[in-house]
C-alpha cells in the first residue's frame, strides 16, 4: 500500500509538471474546459457509465517524446523523494499542504482533459522509476491502476479540489465547498418508528441507572471472542532470502538484497516481509491445542493477501484465500462461529472495490462470488445475495448480532468511492436497518470490519455519519472490532454535543496483526464478554517472539525451538489499571496517560509489540502521537 501511495504521488507530481512545461516551454494552451482549478469539463467523447472509453491512442495526447524527455530530465533536479515524503504524509494523515493540494488538483485536471492511458502509464513508470521503486514494481502498478484511475476521474461529478480533498486531505477543499457541513456531504439518518424510539429511550434510562448505581460488568458467565487480523499470507516466503530489499515486499527468492538486508528467518522476519505458511499453521495449531475451549467466536478481519501489490492477479488472490481457508477448516472445530471479513488487499488492484451496479467491467463481484463459495457455510443463507453484491452481511447467535461491514466503502484509497461519496454500496443505510432489527429483537451488537472509521483512512463526512449512527445505537453496540494498521491500538468516538465536553460513545479495537509487516511481532487476541449483556469484560493478547523463535543452532542451521512458543503479552484491565472497558473508562485512561508516563510507555510498547528496544529511553514527546491517534472527534 505504501508503494502505491508513493507511486500515485509521483504520477501527480509529473502530471502537474506537464502543465508547467506545456505552458512555459512549448507555449501550448490547453483547451476544452473552463479555466481555473475546479474545471470539470471533459474534452473527450461523452462516456456512459458502463463503458470504458479511455483513449488508448497516443494521438490524442498533447505530449510528444521531446516533452516527456524534458519532464523526466527536469524531475531529476527536483528531489522527487522529498516531494513523495510530503505527499505520502498527506495521504496517510489527511493533512495536505498547499503544495500537495495544488499538485493533486492540477494532476486531476490534466488527466480529465487528456485521459490517454498509454501516456499516463508511461509517465507513471518514468517518474516512479526515478530511483524510488524497482522498474518492475512501477510497471506493475501502472498496468493495474491506470484504467480504473482514469475512468473514475473522468466520470466523477466532483470538482478537482473536491476529489483531492477527499483523497489526500480535507484542506484541499475550496472554501465554497463548506466541507463537510453542507447538505451536499450529509447523509440523513433513517427516521425511527415509535417502537424503535421507545426501546432506545428505555435502554438509555437503564444505562444511566447502571452508571449512577455503579453496576459492574459480570465476570462469571462469560463468552470469548478470538480475533485474528491481517495475516498477509505469503506462500512464496523463503528463509534466508534477503529480508531487506528495494521492493515493497521482501523475503522471497526474487528479492534483491540492499545495504541493510539480513537473512529472512525460519518463522518470519520483522521487516518488509509477510507471514510464513508454517507460522500461520503453527498459530492455528497452538490455538487448537491450548485455547480451543476458551472461545466461541472467531473474527477474521481481513487482509489475507501479501503486500506484493504490483504483482497481484485474481488467480493468486483466489489461491491464497483458498489456502488460508483450508487451514481454518483443518484446525478450527466445527462448533465455532467463524466470521470472516474482506480486507483492502483482497481486491485486484489493491484497495479498489466497485459494485457491479456501478460498472460491470471493473466490478468486484468476481471476488465476492469466490469468497461466498469459500465462506458460505459461515455466512447465513439470507445474506448470500447481499454479500454477492456488496461484500457485507450479519450473523445472529442467541442475543448477539455481528454486523460485518465492507469498510472499503469508506476508504479514501478506494477511487470508486469518489463516484458515490455519500454511501457507496448503500452500506450505511443497511447498517441502520440491521441496528433497528437488533433493537426490536432485544439483541446486543458487535460491529466488525477491516478498516476502523477515522479521518486518516475514511472520508470525513462518512465518519461523521458513522459517528451519528453509533451514537444513536450506543446502548446496544457492545464492541467494534477492526484491524488494518497492524498495530495494537484503539479508536475512541465522541458525541458531537456538547462541544466543550464531548461524551465518549464508543470504542473500536484495532487488533495487532499476524503478519510481521512492518517490524512487528505476530499476535492474536481474545476478548471476554458478559453473556447476558454482551459487554466486554477484558481482552488478552498473545505474541510470538521471533528473536527467540528464529535463534539458530550454528551447527545444524535450524531453529533451536522446533516449535515456537506463543507468549502471553498482556491483558487490558490489569496493564492499564481499568475498572472496565467502557468508553468512559478508556477516556479516563487517555487522561491518565497524559499525567503518568508509565502507562504511556506501556501503551506504546503494546502498540508495536516491543519492536523498539529503546522504549524506556524514548522521550515522552516522541511517544504521545500514538495517543493522539486514539481520538475520533468529527
Amino acid at each position: 500500500m505504501l508503494a502505491l501511495k508513493k507511486s500515485l504521488l509521483m504520477l501527480s507530481i509529473l502530471i502537474s509538471l506537464i502543465i508547467i512545461i506545456d505552458y512555459n516551454v512549448q507555449g501550448m494552451i490547453i483547451n476544452g474546459g473552463r479555466n481555473g482549478d475546479d474545471s470539470n469539463q471533459i474534452s473527450t467523447t461523452s462516456m456512459n457509465n458502463n463503458s470504458l472509453k479511455v483513449s488508448q491512442s497516443s494521438s490524442t495526447s498533447p505530449l510528444n517524446d521531446h516533452t516527456l524527455f524534458n519532464i523526466i530530465h527536469l524531475l531529476r533536479f527536483l528531489n522527487p523523494k522529498l516531494l513523495v515524503k510530503e505527499y505520502n504524509t498527506a495521504i496517510r494523515g489527511n493533512k495536505a499542504s498547499w503544495l500537495t493540494c495544488q499538485i493533486c488538483s492540477m494532476a486531476v485536471g490534466v488527466i480529465r482533459l487528456y485521459p490517454n492511458l498509454p501516456t499516463v502509464q508511461a509517465i507513471f513508470v518514468s517518474v516512479c522509476s526515478l530511483g524510488y521503486e524497482e522498474s518492475r514494481v512501477c510497471e506493475g502498478l501502472s498496468q493495474l491502476f491506470g484504467e480504473e484511475l482514469i475512468y473514475v476521474l473522468v466520470h466523477s461529478s466532483l470538482q478537482n479540489s473536491e476529489i483531492c480533498g477527499l483523497v489526500i486531505g480535507t484542506s484541499c477543499m475550496s472554501t465554497n465547498a463548506l466541507y463537510p457541513h453542507s447538505d451536499k456531504w450529509k447523509l440523513p439518518l433513517l427516521p425511527l418508528s415509535n417502537d424503535v424510539t421507545n426501546v432506545l429511550l428505555d435502554l438509555e434510562h437503564r444505562q444511566k441507572w447502571r452508571e449512577e448505581n455503579a453496576v459492574s460488568v459480570q465476570q462469571t458467565n462469560q463468552s470469548t471472542i478470538l480475533h485474528l487480523s491481517d495475516l498477509h499470507l505469503d506462500i512464496y516466503y523463503q528463509p534466508n532470502a534477503p529480508a531487506g530489499c528495494s521492493e515493497p515486499l521482501c523475503c522471497r527468492s526474487t528479492s534483491t538484497s540492499n545495504k541493510r538486508s539480513h537473512a529472512a528467518g525460519f518463522w518470519g522476519s520483522m521487516d518488509n516481509c509477510d507471514s510464513v505458511l508454517r507460522t500461520v499453521e503453527n498459530l492455528l495449531t497452538t490455538i487448537s491445542q491450548q485455547h480451543s475451549d476458551k472461545y466461541r467466536y472467531l473474527l477474521l478481519t481481513g487482509d489475507y493477501i501479501p503486500h506484493d501489490i504490483w504483482n497481484t492477479t485474481k488467480e493468486e488472490i483466489i489461491h491464497t484465500t483458498r489456502t488460508f481457508n483450508g487451514l481454518i477448516k483443518k484446525h478450527v472445530p466445527n462448533d465455532k462461529i467463524i466470521i470472516p471479513v474482506i480486507g483492502n488487499h483482497e481486491s485486484n488492484p489493491v484497495d479498489q472495490f466497485c459494485p457491479e451496479d456501478l460498472n460491470k467491467h471493473f466490478s468486484s463481484q468476481w471476488l465476492y462470488e469466490e469468497l461466498l463459495q469459500q465462506w458460505k457455510q459461515w455466512i447465513p443463507a439470507e445474506y448470500h445475495e447481499t454479500f454477492r453484491q456488496y461484500g457485507y452481511y450479519a450473523v445472529v447467535d442467541q442475543q448477539a448480532r455481528f454486523i460485518v461491514m465492507n469498510m472499503n466503502y469508506c476508504a479514501r484509497l478506494n477511487f470508486w468511492n469518489v463516484l458515490r461519496y455519500l454511501d457507496m454500496g448503500d452500506m450505511l443505510h443497511w447498517l441502520q436497518l440491521e441496528l433497528q432489527n437488533a433493537t426490536l429483537s432485544g439483541q446486543y451488537v458487535y460491529l466488525v470490519g477491516h478498516i476502523a472509521p477515522d479521518e486518516d483512512e475514511c472520508f470525513t463526512h462518512w465518519v461523521i455519519t458513522y459517528r451519528d449512527i453509533i451514537e444513536r445505537y450506543k446502548n446496544i453496540i457492545r464492541g467494534q472490532f477492526f484491524g488494518h494498521t497492524h498495530l495494537d491500538e484503539i479508536r475512541l468516538y465522541y458525541s458531537n454535543q456538547p462541544l466543550n465536553n464531548p461524551e465518549p460513545i464508543g470504542v473500536a479495537y484495532l487488533a495487532p496483526s499476524v503478519t510481521t509487516y512492518l517490524n512487528v511481532m505476530p499476535s492474536f487476541r481474545f476478548y471476554s464478554t458478559d453473556t447476558e449483556t454482551g459487554e466486554l469484560v477484558d481482552h488478552m493478547t498473545y505474541y510470538l517472539n521471533l528473536t527467540k523463535a528464529n535463534h539458530m543452532d550454528k551447527h545444524k542451521y535450524e531453529p533451536i525451538e522446533t516449535t515456537p512458543v506463543w507468549e502471553f503479552e498482556y491483558n487490558a484491565r490489569d496493564s492499564y489499571n481499568m475498572t472496565s472497558l467502557s468508553p468512559k473508562s478508556w477516556h479516563q485512561f487517555t487522561e491518565q496517560v497524559l499525567t503518568n508516563p508509565i502507562y504511556l510507555r506501556r501503551y506504546y510498547q503494546h502498540y508495536g509489540r516491543y519492536n523498539d528496544d529503546q522504549t524506556d529511553m524514548k522521550p515522552i514527546s516522541s511517544m504521545i502521537n500514538v495517543i493522539d491517534k486514539v481520538f475520533v472527534r468529527v
